[in-house]
């Protein structure tokens, strides 16, 4: 189901503006009310479903920010649409994410990427590390409102397995008190293995006269710091740019990482990730698919329903090896070679087959074509002395399939 974002705003021409923003840039879906009433009947509709709220100010039948109190009563995000900062002692009080000043389209454009934000920070954790739990809870409540989930923790130990056994911590939150070099001893350990790009760490302090102090942190690795009374506002911008710079940072490096195409991995990627877990792991399996005759389908159909077919086959590889420790890498044309890890023989086998099956049963409906096509297998099942080795067997294996009439499985030495 897409994220639903709740518009509650009089003016159409808004509600018009932020609605064609939220489908067209989003491709979430906008539920729309132009008053409190409305906005009441409609939360009792689609109770619970709504992930976040843009909230005008002043409405007809609520001028002081009622609904503001009322949407943030069901515990939805929300960001205030209002016509002047003067009224910021309106909404100051109030449990927002944000608020943004209608004054032209680049205003619209802020909430829309505000909306963004809240819905991408859902399933991301924020570690809060400290001693004083009164304050760490006062930031917990803080990310709570920002839709990612706070954890915290007071020693240390407890910090670098956290890491360990989690994939979605994103943001680190260090709050300083008695002692400077707790701090400096927890940004050495987490920045041996993490690097900036891949984990925001934030310091909290009181107010210092000692800049240099602060230097200090931000050359061992920090992101960021904060002083202890921060406000909100101050808070979230922060925070909001650091997880866009890392959302930004992990969009360019998976782009890097994959053919463009069909999004399996390229050949950097795969041979990058593949001999790293190939010195790793003891039980290590590889195989390489052909599509059979994929240059008479280019002929017949033409090349964008070919590169159909090469999306068709990666997606159904991404989904049968799902369960499966694998990497699917795309090697060129209609090339691809999957190395798989701890799996039992049997069932590696098996799964070759599964998978001959699987194409040459399915059938493609492009537009008024019905495309079948096979594949042609060459495997090994045997851990050689480099991953190089075992793709050369592979490929061996997948010449004997060919030579053999094609849509088959083969490794070098089956007869």
């Amino acid at each position: 189901m897409k994220p639903r974002v709740l518009v509650v705003d009089d003016s159409k021409v808004i509600c018009n503006t932020l609605q064609k923003l939220i489908i067209e840039e989003l491709d979430y879906e906008p539920i729309i009310a132009h008053s409190k009433a409305q906005c009441e009947e409609l939360l009792l509709q689609y109770k619970n479903t709504i992930d976040v709220a843009l909230l005008d100010l002043e409405l007809p039948d609520a001028k002081t920010g009622q609904v503001v109190d009322y949407v943030t009563n069901f515990n939805i995000p929300s960001i205030v649409l209002t016509s002047s900062i003067e009224k910021e002692e309106l909404f100051r009080s109030k449990n927002l994410v944000d608020y943004v000043i209608k004054e032209n389209s680049f205003s619209f454009s802020y909430a829309i990427s505000l909306v963004k934000r809240v819905i991408n920070n859902i399933g991301k954790e924020v570690v809060i590390f400290g001693e004083e739990n009164g304050y760490l809870n006062k930031i917990a409540t803080l990310i709570k409102r920002y839709q990612l989930k706070p954890i915290i923790l007071n020693n240390s130990r407890d910090l670098i397995d956290e890491l360990s056994s989690s994939n979605d911590i994103e943001v680190i939150f260090i709050h300083l008190e008695h002692s400077n070099q707790n701090g400096y001893e927890i940004l050495k350990q987490v920045r041996k293995k993490y690097s900036r790009n891949d984990l925001i760490i934030t310091i909290i302090t009181e107010k210092v006269d000692n800049s240099k102090m602060l230097a200090k942190f931000l050359k061992m690795g920090a992101n960021d710091f904060l002083y202890e009374d921060f406000e909100e506002e101050e808070f979230y911008a922060r925070l909001t740019l650091h997880l866009d710079n890392l959302d930004i940072f992990k969009d360019i490096q998976t782009k890097a990482n994959q053919d463009y195409l069909t999004g399996a991995y390229n050949r950097r990627y795969f041979f990058q990730e593949g001999f790293r877990r190939f010195q790793k792991t003891q039980n290590v399996k590889l195989f390489i698919i052909d599509i059979d005759k994929f240059k008479r389908i280019n002929d017949t159909y033409g090349h964008d329903i070919g590169d159909m077919v090469l999306k068709h086959l990666v997606k159904t590889l991404q989904e049968k090896l799902l369960n499966f420790d694998s990497i699917i890498s795309r090697f060129g044309g209609e090339e691809f070679c999957i190395v798989m890890f701890d799996i039992e023989n049997n069932i590696f086998l098996e799964t070759l087959e599964m998978l001959r099956q699987t194409f040459e049963k399915s059938t493609l409906k492009i537009d008024d074509n019905l495309v079948q096509y096979t594949i042609s297998i060459g495997y090994t099942y045997e851990k050689l002395e480099s991953l190089d080795e075992m793709i050369n067997n592979a490929d061996k294996g997948l010449y004997q399939a060919k030579i053999s009439g094609r849509n088959q499985a083969r490794s070098l030495y089956e007869n």
